[in-house]
Formats: C-alpha cells, structure tokens, sequence
C-alpha cells in the first residue's frame, strides 16, 4: 500500500495476530523497499553493457585475424599473376588459410621450376638453330664453289667437243662432259633438299 507521509513515499503492509488481537503495520521507504530491484538492474545493465563491448572487441579482433591474411594471400596471387615467384606468402595463423598459403607457394615453386626449365630448352633451340644456320651457310658456300667447277668444266668440254673432230677423242669428251653433268646434278639435289629443310619438308 503506498502512502503519503509528507513529502516521503512508503510502502505499508499489516498483518493480524489474532490471538493478542492486534494489527501490526509495518512501513518502509519506497527507495529503500525498491533498492535492491534497482541495484540489480544496474548491475545487470553493466554486464550487458560489458559483454557488448567485449563481443565487439572480440569480432573485431577475429576480422583482423582474417582478413589480414586474406589480405596477404590476395597480394600473393597478385605478385603469382605478375610473374613475381620470388617472395613466398608469408601466414602463419595454423589454420585452412596458412595451407592455402603453402600451396600458393608450392605453386610458385612449380612455376619457376618450369620457367627455368622452358629458358633452357629455349636457349638450346637458339643455338641449335644458329648452328644449323652456320653449316647451311657454309654448305651453301661450299655447293656454290663446287658448282662453279663443273660447270666451267662443262664449257671447256663443249668447246672442245666443237672444236675436236677425232672420235675417240669426242667420245672420252662426252664422258666428260656426263660426268660433269651429273656432278651438277647432285649439287642442285644437295641445294634443292636445303631448300626443303627450310620449308619444313623434311626433318
């Protein structure tokens, strides 16, 4: 029951004893009555206010711990797909996001590895390739001063053929004259395969 006495508010409450046949009253403050609810209210508002800002605290520390790494692996992939295989990516937080990050590495490893290995074969096809153009160029030089020899012989042959009326001397001329045309033969053979070399003809 709450009353008025002056300027203060109490709560009253009254019980019978009935063999003395009397009526206690008993009163009592309404802040001193209701303290103990406040007092509870309070404490309960400070709990939740802690365990807020402890779970805030909480996340934000969790998504710094993720993202940070994310961060790193992202600027890893970034440096794989530049051609950068040299700087490792660098997490150590022992989970799923640190083995993704070893085989990021473990790929980079492989990437240079068959870098490396494709620079040497292509600098082994380079100096294939120039060695076999030295021996054409020099095949070629070679064919070139050969040619010139059977075909100047083939026209001192045929002066003489025209200048010679012996027979057996036109017959040993001919001969010559066959030699030296096959001679010339070959060596325009020899040209023509380098010429199917260069095409792609043949092997």
């Amino acid at each position: 029951i709450a009353s008025l006495d002056g300027a203060a508010r109490t709560i009253a409450a009254h019980a019978s004893i009935a063999p003395l046949g009397w009526h206690v009253i008993v009163e009592q403050p309404l802040a001193e009555a209701f303290a103990p609810l406040f007092d509870a209210i309070v404490r309960t508002a400070a709990l939740l206010l802690a365990g807020l800002v402890l779970a805030v605290a909480a996340s934000l520390w969790l998504a710094r711990r993720m993202t940070t790494p994310i961060r790193l692996l992202g600027r890893g992939a970034q440096r794989i797909g530049q051609g950068q295989l040299d700087e490792p990516v660098e997490v150590h937080t022992g989970d799923e996001l640190e083995d993704l990050a070893d085989q990021f590495n473990r790929m980079a490893q492989r990437l240079r590895e068959s870098h490396a290995g494709l620079e040497q074969k292509v600098a082994q096809r380079t100096h294939q390739l120039a060695e076999a153009h030295r021996a054409k160029v020099r095949f070629l030089a070679a064919a070139s001063h050969d040619l010139r020899q059977p075909v100047h012989a083939l026209g001192l042959f045929v002066a003489q053929l025209q200048e010679t009326r012996d027979e057996a001397t036109r017959a040993g001329l001919v001969e010559k004259v066959a030699a030296s045309s096959m001679a010339v033969a070959d060596l325009i053979e020899a040209l023509l395969d380098i010429s199917k070399l260069d095409a792609g003809a043949v092997a």
